[in-house]
């Protein structure tokens, strides 16, 4: 079993718009090799209070 962890940081002035087309083409291939996600979410809260998540 393997988990993959990313951390992504979206420029607010640049959108969403590549990254929610990054994530419409890779989703199936994820799926194709049997993998599946089991989080994701853009509320994140950090458990170091030196870092700071929006």
């Amino acid at each position: 079993m393997c988990y993959f962890v990313v951390d992504t940081y979206i420029d607010e002035e640049k959108g969403r718009g590549a990254y929610d087309e990054y994530i419409e083409s890779v989703v199936p291939i994820v799926e194709s090799y049997g993998g599946e996600y089991i989080v994701r979410s853009e509320k994140i809260t950090s458990l170091s209070p030196n870092r700071k998540c929006e």
